[in-house]
């Protein structure tokens, strides 16, 4: 009886989202931009560089994908949202965020670096 319970309760469990690789490093078109991703933190260069917390990971109901990333930083923040294989196999991403008033949607593409 015990192994049917357990295998119910590993049955009713969602599975488990796909994690995003770390670290990642990202870039717009002729590397006007560049964001490094790792576990928790990254670096945002774009005029100036910002480094940043990633305290939020979201993730649409009932699916993997994209992935939408919060990224906050001192005087600094962004969304970051990861697609997979929009870049020749490589992951893309569209980044929101603003310098001054000016709000800013900068795409690029992302490499997995953990290898």
């Amino acid at each position: 009886m015990r192994v049917l319970s357990i295998l119910v309760c590993a049955i009713a469990l969602p599975a488990a989202a796909q994690d995003l690789p770390t670290p990642m490093i990202c870039a717009g078109p002729d590397d006007e931009w560049s964001l490094k991703i790792d576990q928790d933190t990254a670096e945002f260069s774009y005029l100036f560089t910002s480094n940043m917390d990633i305290p939020l990971q979201t993730r649409p109901r009932d699916a993997q994908w994209p992935v939408a990333l919060t990224l906050i930083g001192r005087g600094d923040s962004a969304i970051a949202i990861i697609t997979p294989e929009q870049c020749d196999g490589s992951f893309g991403i569209t980044v929101l965020t603003q310098r001054g008033e000016t709000p800013l949607m900068l795409v690029g593409c992302c490499q997995d670096q953990s290898n």
